[in-house]
């Protein structure tokens, strides 16, 4: 395709997820929608206590695309992650957002591309709504030059930034699942939700070209697609995510620690699947830090290293993470300086620490026991 201009939106070295940013912005000025309702319950799609024995939600093709709607605040994000068996690590987040009719509606794209050898790129872009194309009866997304198409048997992602050509093929080892129904209401009409549609564990075929690399990949992947009718820090001030592959054991947790107005402490999900079933799903394990790491800047301290554990129904689990800080993300550094100060008098401060983790990972079920390792990501996003 030819190259086209935009809104430049790279932080060197630091990744840059624009949205974010756009997101934390309209906090002050738009959207203070906890704030006003007071101490409010939330509608959770399941109960924590469910013995998880449906595991048949119900997932439709149209859980991946764009919804047509004209609300606002709205945003959509998909989210892919590639593990390549050479060490290769990709991760990336494709987020259409719109938060007011006062705000632009942003389109973006950030990805993290780590090599084997070390070598570790990050990128992060806004594209005007004229270099945007998505559709709303099929998956399709274009940012630019960037397309993200297919459906669940087939998944492809084509990336041109940074003078790399990346192409990834995703193909479904386990079922994509929805938790229940699959959203998180956050009110008592149901107006207000977080929607998630999970894909536990994906084969990857991926090309990788330019700067001098040239090199054809396969591996594992994961990936969920995430709707939702709120301002992200209206609902959560913490939230961790982590996916791990250990040998034919896949894991995902999303951790959400709702904002204070929330009766609700804490909103937990933890999938795991084996070769290609989900052998178990939970909200209510443990999840405990081990280590920590501070950030002297801010004072934001999030766990480096953590331990899981599970017991329920037969099911048995317990895995370790030792983490490596790849990256520390300034969610305002995309903000033009005024409005970062701004956001930054009123203590506006957001912040993401994205680690490669190594996992050890006990486990007995009738299905499965043993003992398994790997590697993975794990995320942690703190605001205030």
């Amino acid at each position: 395709m030819a190259r086209m201009s935009r809104k430049r939106g790279i932080l060197k070295g630091k990744g840059a997820w624009v949205t974010g940013a756009w997101l934390l912005l309209s906090i002050i000025a738009f959207c203070p929608f906890a704030a006003a309702n007071g101490q409010s319950r939330l509608f959770v799609f399941h109960d924590p206590h469910s013995p998880h024995t449906n595991l048949n939600s119900g997932v439709d093709a149209k859980h991946l695309w764009f919804e047509d709607t004209s609300r606002t605040p709205y945003s959509e994000c998909w989210y892919y992650l590639f593990l390549g068996h050479d060490g290769t690590i990709f991760f990336c987040h494709i987020t259409l957002a719109r938060l007011s009719s006062l705000i632009p509606a942003q389109y973006s794209l950030d990805f993290n591309l780590i090599f084997p050898d070390g070598e570790a790129r990050f990128f992060g872009d806004s594209y005007k709504k004229s270099m945007t194309e998505w559709k709303t009866d099929r998956l399709f997304v274009r940012l630019g030059n960037n397309v993200l198409e297919g459906d669940f048997g087939l998944q492809k992602l084509h990336i041109e930034e940074l003078g790399y050509h990346i192409d990834l093929e995703f193909t479904q080892q386990v079922p994509p699942y929805r938790d229940g129904c699959g959203r998180i209401y956050l009110d008592a009409g149901k107006t207000n939700y977080l929607d998630i549609t999970y894909q536990p564990s994906l084969n990857v075929s991926a090309t990788i070209s330019g700067n001098g690399r040239n090199a054809v990949l396969k591996g594992w992947g994961y990936s969920d697609h995430v709707r939702q009718t709120f301002i992200p820090t209206d609902f959560a001030k913490i939230l961790y995510a982590f996916r791990i592959r250990m040998g034919d054991l896949f894991m995902t947790c999303l951790e959400y620690f709702p904002h204070p107005t929330f009766r609700t402490p804490r909103v937990a999900s933890m999938i795991v699947a084996y070769r290609d079933k989900i052998l178990h799903v939970s909200h209510d394990y443990s999840f405990e830090g081990t280590k920590w790491h501070k950030d002297p800047p801010t004072n934001a301290t999030v766990p480096s290293s953590f331990k899981i554990t599970e017991a329920e129904d037969g099911f048995r689990l317990e895995a370790t993470a030792d983490g490596e800080l790849l990256q520390r993300v300034d969610l305002l550094g995309a903000v033009k300086p005024f409005q970062k100060r701004i956001l930054q008098l009123v203590g506006i401060h957001s912040y993401s620490y994205v680690f490669k983790v190594q996992v050890s990972c006990n486990i007995f079920s009738p299905a499965v026991q043993g003992l398994f390792s790997g590697t993975g990501i794990f995320e942690a996003m703190v605001s205030d």
